[in-house]
């Protein structure tokens, strides 16, 4: 029902999953995986909804960031 909702709105939707992780370190992966998501904005046209996958571990070392 509520992904009838955003796409008769139109609307963009991203899902920030994490699981049991802290909100600091959602907020970090979102942070990181910012760039990405611009893409993602810019070129895919609504109504969409995206999910936003915290990093591989391998992602989070080369940050420089936790993947907890």
């Amino acid at each position: 029902m509520e992904y009838d909702a955003v796409m008769f709105a139109g609307g963009r939707l991203l899902v920030m999953t994490g699981g049991s992780m802290k909100t600091d370190l959602l907020a970090i992966n979102f942070l990181n995986t910012l760039e990405k998501i611009e893409r993602v904005i810019a070129e895919q046209p609504a109504p969409f909804i995206a999910m936003v996958y915290r990093p591989s571990p391998l992602e989070s070392i080369l940050k420089g960031t936790p993947a907890r």
